[in-house]
């Protein structure tokens, strides 16, 4: 039911949790820019959140055995780490790959500045498999969405983008350090040698 320019990745009904607290169901699709939330039964676009502006993503925990229960409380999965130049999630260990039905949420996290104004969004689904396939999806998409907001279009541009997030990665930053050091080192000592 929600339209969009771009090709739908992955589509489902998730609740996402309202600002009265209640879980609503909603018919929830995924493109290459967006997640798109209209009601089942609308052909109304309730909500958009664009994927390049998501910060972090999580499975939290929420109160067992209600369907309806109220904000999650216990944070449980991952989170997105990012830095100015290198946008990455990071990976979920083994205790973290299953969704418990109806107790668990998927956390959104946006940009302040953005769209959404920074606001927390909290989906799930009534099944358990279908957990982990959303938040994989979700993320997937998120992670390619930032790179080319960064990157735009062309293959220069990407290739640069690419190229300056290798550069200013930890291990190439304390590779460059040392060589400075040591090339300071011998600077000191062809002084020495001179005087």
């Amino acid at each position: 039911k929600c339209r969009s320019q771009k090709k739908i990745l992955k589509k489902g009904i998730m609740s996402k949790l309202s600002s009265t607290q209640e879980w609503k169901p909603m018919q929830v699709n995924l493109t290459s820019g967006g997640l798109f939330l209209a009601r089942p039964d609308e052909n109304l676009l309730r909500d958009l959140i664009p994927l390049y502006e998501i910060i972090g993503i999580k499975r939290v925990s929420g109160q067992p055995n209600s369907r309806n229960a109220k904000k999650p409380d216990t944070e449980i999965w991952y989170e997105q780490q990012s830095s100015i130049n290198n946008v990455k999630f990071s990976k979920l260990t083994e205790d973290e790959q299953t969704c418990q039905p109806m107790i668990d949420a998927i956390q959104i996290r946006t940009v302040t500045d953005g769209y959404n104004s920074g606001r927390t969004y909290y989906l799930r689904t009534d099944a358990e498999e279908d957990c982990q396939s959303w938040v994989q999806s979700i993320r997937s998409a998120a992670n390619r969405a930032v790179i080319l907001k960064h990157a735009g279009p062309g293959m220069a541009r990407k290739a640069q983008y690419r190229l300056a997030k290798f550069y200013h990665s930890t291990p190439v930053q304390i590779i460059v350090a040392v060589f400075i050091f040591f090339s300071f080192l011998l600077n000191v000592f062809q002084t020495e040698l001179i005087v």
